[in-house]
C-alpha cells in the first residue's frame, strides 16, 4: 500500500465529495482531450480557476457510475517528488511538485504520463498519453523512467454524479473545452486557466444533446 506523510504540508482544508465517476475523451486528427474549465462565476473556491482533465469510463470501470476528472493546473509547491519518495534514486533530483487533483481521496496518487507503448492496467487518453489511478501502480511508474516520461503525479481526484455535474453546468459553473492533450504537461500551469477560459468565452456556447462527459446529459459545450 502506498503511504506518505508529506500531505501534512497541505494547510488548506479540503471538502470531501462522496461520489465516484466516469467520463469520456474527445479525440481528433490532432490528439485532444476534454477539459472542464471553471467559469469566472464558479461559486466553490476549491474549484475556482481550475482546469480538469476528464477521464474515460474505462479508467474507473463500467460499474463506477460517476464522472471523474483530475485537476491539472494546481501544483502543490510544498510537496515535491523527492519529498514524496525520499528513498527513490530515480527521483532524488526531482524538485518538481505533485499536483492537487481534487478533494476526493487526497492522499491517493494518480499518474498521467507519456509512454512509447501501452502499459498494463494504464488507460490510453490520447496519442501517447496514459493515466493510471491505482495508487501503488502510480507510485511505481513515477519511479520508473524506463517506462514513463513527462509524467504528472496527481494527488486526489474530482468526481460527480451525472445529475450533480449536469446541475453545475446548467448553473453556469463550467465550460467544457476540447484542447491539445499535451497541455497536461505544461511547464507553466498557472497560465492554463486563463488561456482555456478565454478560448471558451470567445466561442459562442452551444447546447449539445449528448454530453461529452456522461451519456444522457445536456451540457453547455465550448469546442
Amino acid at each position: 500500500m502506498w503511504r506518505t506523510g508529506c500531505l501534512a504540508l497541505i494547510a488548506v482544508p479540503f471538502a470531501f465529495i462522496t461520489t465516484l465517476a466516469f467520463g469520456a475523451v474527445a479525440q481528433g486528427a490532432e490528439p485532444t482531450m476534454t477539459f472542464l474549465v471553471a467559469r469566472p462565476e464558479m461559486p466553490d473556491p476549491l474549484f475556482a480557476q481550475t482546469v480538469i482533465l476528464m477521464l474515460p469510463r474505462e479508467t474507473t470501470g463500467e460499474d463506477f457510475p460517476l464522472v471523474v476528472g483530475l485537476i491539472v493546473n494546481k501544483p502543490i509547491r510544498e510537496i515535491t517528488l523527492h519529498k514524496l519518495f525520499p528513498n527513490s534514486s530515480a527521483l532524488k533530483q526531482r524538485s518538481d511538485p505533485a499536483f492537487f487533483g481534487g478533494p476526493v481521496d487526497i492522499e491517493t496518487p494518480a499518474i498521467v504520463f507519456r509512454a512509447n507503448k501501452p502499459i498494463d492496467k494504464a488507460v490510453r487518453l490520447a496519442g501517447d498519453i496514459y493515466v493510471n489511478l491505482d495508487s501503488d501502480q502510480a507510485a511505481a511508474l513515477a519511479q520508473d523512467p524506463k517506462q514513463v516520461r513527462d509524467f504528472r503525479l496527481i494527488l486526489g481526484r474530482s468526481q460527480w454524479s451525472p445529475d450533480q455535474l449536469h446541475s453545475e453546468m446548467m448553473e453556469g459553473s463550467w465550460y467544457t473545452v476540447n484542447a491539445p492533450a499535451d497541455i497536461v504537461f505544461s511547464t507553466n500551469p498557472a497560465t492554463l486557466w486563463h488561456t482555456l477560459e478565454a478560448q471558451a468565452r470567445l466561442i459562442p456556447a452551444s447546447v449539445s444533446s449528448q454530453s461529452p462527459l456522461a451519456p444522457g446529459l445536456v451540457l453547455i459545450h465550448a469546442p
